[in-house]
């Protein structure tokens, strides 16, 4: 799948509802530096990926 703003090519990753939780709290809260580093812990994604997720 492809981003419709950046043109990258995103993965898909299945998240569960805890996940999705602490991660939208995350980016209400603006702390996207935090999201990244909790994708790039928790599912061994590189940086410029788990940006891209963002």
């Amino acid at each position: 799948m492809n981003c419709t703003k950046c043109k990258n090519e995103v993965s898909i990753i299945n998240f569960s509802e805890e996940q999705k939780l602490d991660l939208y709290i995350l980016m209400q809260n603006d702390l996207k530096v935090f999201a990244e580093k909790k994708l790039i812990d928790e599912f061994n994604v590189d940086k410029n990926e788990a940006k891209i997720i963002i």
